[in-house]
């Protein structure tokens, strides 16, 4: 068996690489400015790597992917219909304008454009050049156009009535700095307000691949849902589905990089129960368990002598508490600070993740370029190993603050919970930990996922838990999460010092001056006890066959097409 753990090495090594560069080598390099220094162009993709009996790739075979749920939709543009879930039955069938590297985070490489170049522009703009692979062709035989680039900038940037459900707004809000997208040529040409050093990040992301512009102009409604209705450019076509059962996908014969894909095609497998995915796992009835794993299955199977097991850490998915800043008593600095001291986050950890990942970050995880260091972490209030002295702490505060206002922490308190298992068991874990420092009514307000997330986004609520995910890159995670206005920001959270931190990181000239003032983002943060609250950075679990090759799976937001493209099954 081969296990091993991995530690991100550099999510957004794109740093380096985003503000002017050149991809191809009929495009030159940018031209360098103060706001969007040059810096070399991506690396080649690495050749797949050999497989154990040093067989070179082979054609053929059913890639068998194992999920959790029936999808809800093949609409990528939509957040609410775009889980892990539906990326496995979207993706394989799509392309995207450039994606990231196989077993690189962070590192862009072509997709749909052969080539890019970037020109720093007056008042820290940036006009960004993408030249299309003439090869590129849809499902349907149709050359790929610039006209269908320029209709899904437009369909995220002004989504269509109908399409802006659930969680959809922060899809477009990724993207807020895009002020123009013209068409010349076969050149697709993307003025951006900002050198915004994230930007070729947020067009790499999960959530923007490229749909056909002619058939989704033609849907009767403006949301992609069935098979039958997703024309994409990718190496797989959507083939038939079963709800509840499969979902297939035939090799594109006619693709447009020569020789690929190896696979015949992807069969993903719906199975709720979790001791039936165990078994298909023991008994090699599927290839792939990502990205249903959680940590006690994950544990069940990592030392089966077929599985490659291992985590990833430096992803942005988190068990956080989220305290409503507009509602009495969580508007209050002490509340904040006494619920944060309250936490025993290795219990957390121990409980709801089986240990696997770490408590000590603020706004990134250990392991990420941008978090704090990790020593500084665990000298703050709410991370000491001696929790006896921080509830104590805790309980002086609150005290305090009953003193002060009459507030009875004894009454009854709801907790807005998500209806899903794990969410519960994080939440009657709080209430545990919480009943220690005083607070001893709370209670589970349980809802379904749509009722949750309605009341997130209108901040109907006043304490909550749950699990957290979303893009690594600063420019997405920090904006949706911590600015005043950002759409997930559901603690109603606003400090103007945190948002003009997040625009100077945004037009940061280098790397390290963004990375400093992310860091001292986190300092600020936590020296104000913002309403949103980590208990425990949870990391990715990854576990596949041995006999599945040149599949490099990372973190939760990476697209996987320029994966299974190159996967290949050595038996």
């Amino acid at each position: 068996m081969k296990r091993w753990t991995m530690a991100l090495l550099g999510i957004t090594i794109l740093s380096l690489l985003l503000a002017a560069m050149a991809c191809g080598s009929d495009e030159e390099e940018a031209p360098a400015a103060p706001a969007a220094p040059a810096a070399p162009a991506p690396a080649a993709p690495a050749p797949p790597p050999p497989a154990a009996s040093g067989d070179q790739p082979r054609f053929g075979g059913i890639l068998r992917v194992q999920l959790h749920l029936d999808p809800t939709g093949v609409d990528l543009h939509t957040p609410r219909g775009a889980s892990s879930r539906e990326f496995w039955i979207a993706q394989p069938a799509l392309n995207y304008l450039v994606t990231e590297q196989p077993g690189n985070p962070g590192v862009i490489i072509p997709d749909l454009a052969e080539s890019w170049s970037v020109t720093a522009g007056a008042g820290g703009t940036a006009d960004w050049t993408f030249t299309l692979n003439p090869n590129a062709k849809w499902h349907n035989g149709q050359p790929v156009t610039a006209a269908d680039i320029k209709f899904n900038f437009d369909r995220v940037k002004n989504p269509p009535e109908g399409l802006t459900i659930g969680r959809a707004k922060p899809v477009g809000t990724y993207y807020d700095n895009v002020d123009d997208v013209r068409i010349d040529g076969n050149k697709i040409l993307v003025h951006t307000n900002t050198p915004s050093q994230g930007f070729l990040s947020a067009i790499a992301l999960t959530n923007f691949p490229i749909f056909n512009k002619a058939a989704t102009e033609a849907l009767p409604q403006p949301l992609i849902r069935n098979y039958d209705e997703l024309v994409g450019s990718g190496p797989f076509v959507p083939d038939r589905f079963e709800t509840g059962a499969r979902y297939t996908l035939n090799r594109n014969a006619d693709y447009w990089e020569e020789g690929l894909p190896y696979l015949d095609g992807i069969e993903v497998l719906i199975m709720v129960d979790e001791t039936t995915r165990e078994a298909a796992i023991r008994t090699q009835q599927v290839d792939v368990a990502f990205p249903q794993l959680n940590a006690g299955l994950y544990d069940k199977i990592k030392d089966l002598s077929h599985i490659n097991a291992y985590t990833t850490l430096g992803d942005v998915s988190w068990w956080a508490v989220g305290m409503n800043e507009q509602r009495v008593p969580w508007n209050d600095f002490r509340v904040r600070r006494a619920v944060s001291l309250g936490m025993d986050r290795n219990l957390v950890g121990e409980i709801s993740e089986r240990g696997h990942g770490a408590p000590y970050g603020v706004l990134y995880p250990p392991g990420s370029p941008f978090a704090l260091p990790e020593a500084e972490v665990k000298a703050l209030p709410g991370f000491a190993v001696d929790k006896e002295a921080e509830f104590t702490e805790a309980r002086k505060l609150l005290a305090e603050y009953s003193a002060e206002t009459g507030y009875d922490f004894t009454q009854k308190i709801p907790m807005l919970t998500e209806n899903r298992s794990e969410n519960i068991e994080g939440a009657t874990l709080l209430i545990q930990q919480l009943s220690n420092i005083g607070i001893t009514g709370g209670e589970m307000d349980l809802q379904e996922d749509a009722v949750t997330e309605e009341r997130e986004i209108a901040h109907d609520f006043n304490i909550m838990i749950r699990r957290f995910g979303g893009p690594v890159e600063p420019d997405l995670h920090l904006q949706n999460q911590y600015v005043t206005d950002g759409s997930r920001n559901f603690s109603a959270m606003s400090y103007p010092e945190l948002d003009q931190m997040y625009l100077t990181q945004r037009n940061a000239a280098t790397r390290e001056e963004r990375i400093a003032t992310i860091q001292e983002m986190a300092r600020f943060a936590w020296a104000n006890q913002i309403g949103a609250v980590p208990m425990w950075w949870r990391p990715t679990f990854h576990a596949f066959d041995v006999k599945v090759q040149n599949y490099n799976p990372t973190l939760s937001f990476a697209p996987d097409t320029v994966n299974v493209t190159r996967v290949w099954l050595s038996e």
